[in-house]
C-alpha cells in the first residue's frame, strides 16, 4: 500500500525530508486531543478536502486544525521542499509563522497553548527547539503588551472607553502605543483600574525592536517587524529613519502582519497596511519609483490591480517566476477572497516557471472553488 508521504509527494511533486515523511506517515496521529491549539490532525490522504481555496495561501497544504476554522499550513517552495509552517486564521486570512519544520511548529503551539486558555502570555524564554522567528515575534508582542491592553481584554475595551467618555473607534487607535493617550483620560483610566498612569502604559520598545530587527535580518516578507521598527523610530521623532523602514516594509504582504495587523492611527487607516498608511500620511519625497507607484495605487485601494499589472509585464518579459510572485501578492497582499481566475493565472505562471509543485498546489486550491 502506498504511504501517505509517497502519495503526497507524487500528487504535488514534493521533496519531503525524513522529518516531514515521518509526520505524514505516522506522527500526525499523535496530536489529536493533545495540549495544543491545533490539535485536530488532518488525514494526509484527505488533505485536499480541508483546503479553503481562494482564502488559504495557494502554496500550502493544511496539516491540522483547531476546530474553529483556523489551520496549521505547510508552505512549499518552487523546488517542492517544505519551507515553513504557518498558523492561518480564517477570519481575515492572516497568518503567523510557527516554525521552519513541523516539529518546531508543534513545539511552539504546545508552549503557547496553556496561555491561550487565559489570554495571557508565557515567559519570554522559549525552548531552543522553537523557531527563532516565532520566538522573536512572540517576545516582541509580549514586550508591547501593555497593562491597558490586558485590561481591555479582561473588562472589555468598549466598556473602558465608555467609562472615560471616549468612543471605541478612537480609543482603540491608542492601544498599540498607549503613551499617546491624553493625560486627563489616562488619569481617569488609571484611577478606574487602580494603578498609576505610568504603569498602565508600560511597554518595552527596546526589546520589541531588537526582536523585530533580528527577524528582518533573516527574511523580508513579514510585515510586523517593519511596523514595529518604523513606529519605534517615529515615536522617538526619527522620521527619516522611520520612512526608510516603512519603505522597505511596503511590499511585505499584509496577510503576514500578525499582531500589528490591527495597528491603526485613525479610521481611514483601518484597512491599510501600517507601513503604507504611515507613508501615505508622512508623504515623503525621493522614495524609490516602485514604492511611489505602489503607494499611488494603494491610496486608491488598487493594490490588486497593481500586482496583476506587474505580473502581466513579467509574463510578457518571459519572467514567469516573477509573474507568479506578483500574482501571489495580488491575492495575499491587501487580502480579499480570491476568485478562480487568479488561481488559474498562478497555476499557468508556475507551469511556465517550471515549478510543478506550485502549479499542482494552485490547481488543488482552484478545484475546491468548484
Amino acid at each position: 500500500m502506498e504511504s501517505n508521504s509517497q502519495w503526497l509527494a507524487d500528487r504535488f511533486q514534493l521533496r519531503l525530508t525524513t522529518e516531514a515523511t515521518n509526520w505524514f506517515d505516522k506522527e500526525w496521529q499523535t496530536i489529536s486531543g493533545s495540549g495544543m491549539s491545533f490539535n485536530e490532525a488532518i488525514d494526509p490522504k484527505h488533505v485536499t478536502e480541508s483546503i479553503w481555496g481562494g482564502l488559504m495561501p495557494p502554496d500550502t497544504l493544511p496539516i491540522a486544525g483547531n476546530g474553529c476554522g483556523d489551520c496549521l499550513l505547510a508552505r512549499f517552495g518552487q523546488d517542492g521542499a517544505l519551507n515553513e509552517i504557518i498558523a492561518w486564521y480564517h477570519e481575515g486570512g492572516g497568518w503567523t509563522h510557527f516554525g521552519t519544520t513541523i516539529q518546531e511548529a508543534v513545539n511552539f503551539d504546545r508552549a503557547m497553548y496553556p496561555f491561550h486558555l487565559d489570554d495571557s502570555l508565557p515567559p519570554a524564554t522559549l525552548s531552543t527547539v522553537i523557531s527563532r522567528i516565532a520566538a522573536c515575534e512572540h517576545t516582541s508582542k509580549q514586550a508591547l503588551e501593555s497593562p491597558l491592553l490586558r485590561a481591555c481584554r479582561k473588562h472589555g475595551g468598549g466598556r473602558l472607553a465608555k467609562s472615560v467618555g471616549v468612543d471605541w473607534p478612537a480609543f482603540k487607535t491608542w492601544l498599540h502605543d498607549p503613551s499617546r493617550i491624553p493625560a486627563p483620560i489616562l488619569e481617569k483610566l488609571a484611577s478606574r483600574l487602580n494603578t498609576t498612569p505610568h504603569d498602565l502604559v508600560h511597554q518595552d520598545w527596546n526589546v520589541a525592536v531588537a526582536c523585530a530587527q533580528a527577524v528582518m535580518a533573516l527574511r523580508h516578507d513579514l510585515a510586523w517587524p517593519y511596523a514595529v521598527t518604523g513606529w519605534a523610530y517615529e515615536r522617538e521623532g526619527k522620521v527619516v529613519e522611520a520612512i526608510s523602514v516603512y519603505a522597505f516594509g511596503v511590499f511585505a504582504p499584509g496577510s503576514s502582519a500578525s499582531f500589528t495587523e490591527l495597528w491603526t492611527l485613525g479610521p481611514k487607516a483601518a484597512f491599510k497596511k501600517f507601513c503604507v498608511h504611515r507613508l501615505l500620511t508622512l508623504t515623503p519625497r525621493d522614495l524609490p519609483s516602485t514604492v511611489q507607484e505602489y503607494l499611488q495605487e494603494a491610496s486608491r485601494n488598487r493594490e490588486r490591480e497593481y500586482w496583476i499589472r506587474r505580473a502581466t509585464l513579467a509574463t510578457e518579459a518571459g519572467n514567469h517566476q516573477e509573474s507568479y510572485h506578483h500574482l501571489y501578492a495580488a491575492g495575499w497582499d491587501a487580502f480579499s477572497t480570491n476568485d478562480g481566475a487568479l488561481l488559474e493565472m498562478m497555476a499557468e505562471a508556475a507551469g511556465r516557471a517550471n515549478a510543478p509543485t506550485l502549479q499542482s498546489l494552485a490547481n488543488a486550491h482552484l478545484e475546491t472553488l468548484h
